[in-house]
């Protein structure tokens, strides 16, 4: 009890001075506007890169692999051929690209044969997307 008396005590003092509750009201809350407005989020899908997938295997594994890309909400994934992605990629529309190669579906995890590499093609001009 003695600390809310203490609390309305400091309150009614505060009232009595106009530029102490401005600074003590006002501006925080002004700060935290003008800073949520700049940082805040906006649109879920607005900073999503547009990357363009080439499925070269077609096996379960590979689908699997482009449901994953297509989950994430940091990429907005397009189904290309080679020859079409490495257009896109040229003209500006996507980002990058990602080929998955032949046998990718056919490696196992626990050792054995090796999945081929996946090729991806970058558009230089955007090395902050690719990094």
């Amino acid at each position: 009890m003695a600390a809310i008396t203490l609390a309305l005590k400091d309150l009614r003092l505060l009232a009595r001075e106009p530029m102490g509750l401005f600074w003590i009201f006002v501006f925080p809350l002004l700060f935290a506007l003008f800073f949520g407005t700049i940082f805040g989020g906006g649109d879920a899908g607005r900073g999503a890169m547009a990357v363009a997938v080439v499925d070269e295997d077609g096996s379960a594994d590979a689908r699997a692999f482009v449901a994953r890309l297509e989950a994430s909400k940091a990429l907005k994934v397009t189904a290309l051929s080679r020859d079409e992605a490495r257009a896109a990629v040229r003209s500006g529309d996507q980002v990058g690209y990602v080929v998955i190669p032949k046998g990718f579906g056919d490696s196992s995890p626990f050792g054995g044969e090796k999945a081929p590499a996946l090729a991806v093609g970058m558009d230089p001009a955007r090395t902050a997307e690719a990094s």
